[in-house]
């Protein structure tokens, strides 16, 4: 178990080093931060609908920044498991 968890730790690290190089070369500027205190804050707030509305904007700004040439959906679409472009989510 501590060798697989500190695998997990090598591969955070180097997707952070992927990511961090990618948004410094698309000329991405500091803001997450504000975005997700905006998050918890509508979350705590209890307005559901603005916290996935601020989740969904700040994710769209990362995909822009990134520069995937993945075919197979978005980020979005990956993480909630749905098929790209579809409104409901595949089965597992």
């Amino acid at each position: 178990m501590p060798r697989l968890l500190a695998l997990i730790d090598d591969l955070q690290l180097a997707n952070s080093r992927i990511i961090f190089s990618a948004t410094r070369s698309a000329g991405w500027q500091p803001g997450s931060s504000h975005a997700h205190r905006r998050i918890v804050t509508a979350l705590r707030n209890r307005e559901i609908h603005k916290a996935v509305a601020i989740l969904q904007a700040h994710i769209r700004g990362l995909e822009r920044a990134s520069p995937d040439d993945d075919k197979s959906g978005s980020a979005t679409d990956r993480a909630s498991g749905r098929a790209s472009g579809s409104a409901t989510p595949a089965r597992r």
